[in-house]
């Protein structure tokens, strides 16, 4: 063993030969070295992949030397299991309750950290669920965030292996409180938000902001909006046959204290950049004890002060089978943020696709900005296809193989129809953006070939101006040319001939060049004779 690396000396040590992935905690462990020896025994088979998941190791170092953040804590909310007088299932509007994830449970709960992760959430979360690196690894990419490391392109991987490790992307629409200008490029504008997202990241990560919010991509798509990405981590631990315990990590969190150069100058007390557009509940259903609710009472209730992307935000049951569903397979609880994303991928789309609509109609002055907008705008609905076919995967599967799947007929055919409505929703966003794209493609072959045939006019009256400059040439050389042999010094010239012996002699010729040069132009394409065209250069 002399020559053995350090991850073999490790591994052959008895006191890790013999840790089961479950890593239970030892004597005197806390969060961190527990969670520590579960990532090292994630790849002990693998020890050339060493270096991807030692950064999750360096990340949460600071953990082993302290147990809880100041500034971030995971909220814990367990679903209520209601039973009134005569054992039956009272439907509350929202079915959870915070609870202390420290006291043993007595149902499925959903572990929420928002905002950028501690090393001791997630040393936290990662020790007492027995979560895979990958899913922590996939949400902070460290890579982006600390360039000095390496890349190593695992993402976006391959369906197979995506099990209980989903990513849903989300969007927001931004309008500039600033009055819109008129612009001849975006393209430096563009580059300085893409610069900015990555220095707001680096800022937290180099500062300890733990908690605030994080932005994944901005997206300048005129003088007035913008939008911007966001994402949310899921996946599931199964503690019992019949429980299950789900972790979402978010985005969305406190604002930064400075904007370090983010399009927004300011934030909203709810946290959301200025100028944020709501995702309007379209026809949303409304339960039938809500009517009757003053705006003050529902202003107060539970999910009116999460945030709009929040996980929980839309969790209203309205009947027995679905808190039913809820409790046995946690698909139901991802389809709400699902239908969330879509939601919000809709409203950019549609923004889009007025902005498709004005590009289209833009005159040869700005053809160059329409130009750009419908490549950018193009560019954009390939991402967009790229997160609704991952979101559409995790649909048709139901979730996840290794989910706690419902079995009651009635519930079945409940999270069927479920999975119906949303595969009908992202078919239809799908298809808009393929013809969007297709619209994109279309106006943009439409603007370069109007540009070409401008530059071709253009050239066309500039060679007619050339065209004239040579008539006139032809006579006016003759001219020069017999006011030259005048002015020869030779004996013959040497009475000073008449200013007319002079014209007498150069008109003719003159305007027998002239005729020689347009003699062609002097028949139209029908072969008649057109005088008019000596002058004008057309038949």
């Amino acid at each position: 063993m002399a020559n053995s690396t350090p991850l073999e000396s490790f591994l052959s040590r008895p006191d890790v030969a013999s840790i089961s992935m479950t890593s239970p905690t030892l004597p005197g462990d806390n969060d961190g070295a527990t969670y520590t020896r579960f990532i090292k025994n994630s790849y002990r088979h693998h020890p050339d992949a060493i270096s991807y998941y030692e950064q999750l190791v360096d990340y949460i170092a600071p953990s082993l030397t302290s147990r809880k953040s100041l500034l971030q804590g995971v909220k814990v909310f367990e679903v209520q299991d209601n039973l009134d007088s005569d054992g039956a299932l009272a439907i509350p509007h929202f079915p959870f309750r915070v609870v202390d994830g420290e006291q043993p449970s007595s149902g499925p709960r959903v572990n929420i950290l928002e905002g950028f992760p501690s090393p001791e959430c997630i040393a936290y979360l990662g020790a007492r669920m027995s979560l895979r690196p990958e899913f922590f690894l996939g949400h902070l990419n460290l890579s982006h965030i600390q360039p000095q490391r390496p890349q190593f392109y695992e993402l976006p991987t391959l369906p197979s292996r995506q099990d209980n490790i989903i990513h849903v992307r989300l969007v927001t629409l931004v309008r500039s409180l600033k009055e819109p200008s008129l612009v001849t490029s975006f393209s430096d504008s563009r580059k300085k938000a893409m610069d900015s997202c990555q220095a707001s990241e680096k800022l937290l990560f180099r500062e300890k902001r733990y908690g605030s919010a994080r932005y994944r991509k901005f997206h300048i798509h005129n003088s007035q909006y913008h939008s911007f990405e966001q994402m949310v981590s899921f996946c599931i631990s199964q503690t019992e046959p019949d429980s299950w315990d789900g972790v979402f990590l978010l985005d969305s969190g406190r604002s930064l204290i400075d904007n370090h150069r983010l399009p927004w100058s300011s934030y909203t007390q709810a946290g959301k950049p200025a100028g944020s557009l709501p995702v309007v509940p379209y026809n949303g259903v409304v339960d039938s004890s809500e009517r009757n609710m003053s705006p003050e009472t529902v202003q107060d209730s539970t999910p009116a002060v999460l945030d709009r992307f929040h996980p929980l935000k839309d969790m209203l049951l309205h009947d027995a089978d679905e808190l039913e569903l809820l409790w046995t397979d946690p698909f139901f609880l991802l389809s709400k943020l699902l239908i969330a994303a879509a939601l919000s991928w809709s409203q950019l789309v549609n923004f889009l696709s007025e902005d498709v609509r004005q590009c289209r109609a833009a005159g040869p002055a700005r053809s160059a900005l329409a130009l750009e907008q419908l490549n950018y705008d193009a560019e954009l609905l390939d991402q967009i296809q790229g997160h609704l076919r991952d979101n559409i995967y995790i649909i048709q599967r139901g979730g996840c193989p290794s989910w706690p799947k419902a079995s009651k007929s009635s519930l079945v055919r409940r999270k069927e129809a479920i999975i119906k409505m949303l595969e009908v929703d992202h078919d239809a966003l799908s298809s808009l953006c393929r013809q969007l794209s297709k619209q994109c493609e279309v106006a943009s072959s439409i603007l370069v070939s109007s540009a070409q045939l401008a530059e071709s006019q253009k050239g066309i009256a500039q060679a007619r101006q050339v065209h004239s400059l040579t008539r006139l040439a032809f006579f006016f050389i003759p001219m020069t040319f017999v006011a030259s042999v005048f002015s020869m010094s030779v004996a013959e010239l040497q009475r000073h001939p008449s200013i007319w012996v002079y014209f007498t002699i150069a008109m003719p010729i003159s305007c027998a060049a002239w005729i020689a040069a347009g003699w062609r132009d002097l028949f139209d394409a029908n072969g008649k004779f057109s005088i008019r065209a000596l002058f004008t250069g057309s038949a």
